[in-house]
């Protein structure tokens, strides 16, 4: 009976502790080394990692989009934390694979300077 206690114990407490994470983190501090017009999307790619996902825009303009989200539960008795953490980033690249910018940014902490500097213009999330 002295030994089932740890044990049930020890389960409680990896019972109590759940995270759930949707994408793979990237390393969202490598965007304030980007520069329009000369970071390529290999460049992006080899920082990033693989987008999650990508769109042709009619004008001939990729749309590449990484996301990660994380969420952590812990319940101690009655009580139940939860934490999340979310990131995306959305870059514009023109058809010969050049950084037209940053088309949406969430969760990421940039720089007003940064985000100034990388912000895509409007035309460059449809086309030329």
């Amino acid at each position: 009976m002295n030994r089932l206690i740890p044990l049930l114990c020890s389960l409680f407490l990896l019972a109590a502790c759940a995270t759930a994470t949707i994408g793979t983190d990237f390393n969202d501090a490598a965007l304030s080394t980007f520069e329009i017009g000369a970071t390529t999307f290999a460049e992006a790619r080899a920082a990033l990692g693989t987008p999650e996902s990508s769109a042709l825009t009619p004008k001939g303009n990729w749309l590449h989009r990484w996301a990660y989200v994380r969420s952590d539960a812990n319940a101690w008795g009655w009580s139940v934390q939860t934490t999340a953490r979310r990131k995306l980033v959305v870059l514009v690249f023109d058809g010969d694979e050049k950084l037209l910018g940053i088309a949406q940014l969430d969760g990421i902490d940039l720089s007003a300077a940064d985000r100034k500097r990388l912000a895509a213009k409007p035309q460059a999330q449809q086309g030329k």
